[in-house]
């Protein structure tokens, strides 16, 4: 039933959360909210019994959060590490590098190294090892 100003929505019976305007949605598995048109969800579950929508508590960042974001700056760092010394590893393993680039390959080494054996559990209260130089 629609009402003006109203919209009829599918609510997951999953979750309660997730929502849809085709009644196909979620393979069947919804019910009907009726809504405000300008209704966008977001943050909110709803009760179909009371046929409320409440707001979802705040997200409580956790100590798993801190140390799942270290490593994935730590990948990303390794990542741009390995780009820098690609080239010099194909000429040290070619025998064709220069003293120059190949004290540079060391010290991106070293650092790569350092990255790889740091313990990411004091997250987000890191201390990364520095950048060499190019």
């Amino acid at each position: 039933m629609e009402d003006h100003g109203m919209k009829t929505i599918y609510v997951s019976q999953k979750n309660n959360r997730d929502w849809s305007t085709s009644a196909s949605a979620y393979g069947g598995l919804n019910y009907p909210a009726v809504v405000p048109d300008d209704f966008t969800g977001g943050a909110m579950t709803y009760n179909r019994i009371t046929d409320v929508w409440t707001p979802d508590p705040a997200y409580v960042r956790t100590h798993a959060d801190d140390v799942y974001d270290a490593q994935a700056f730590r990948e990303q760092l390794l990542r741009e590490a390995n780009e820098v010394i690609y080239d010099w590893a194909i000429d040290a393993n070619t025998g064709d590098i220069s003293d120059d680039d190949l004290a540079k390959l060391k010290m991106w080494r070293t650092y790569i190294k350092a990255l790889k054996v740091m313990d990411l559990d004091a997250a987000p209260d890191v201390e990364w090892p520095p950048k060499p130089g190019l």
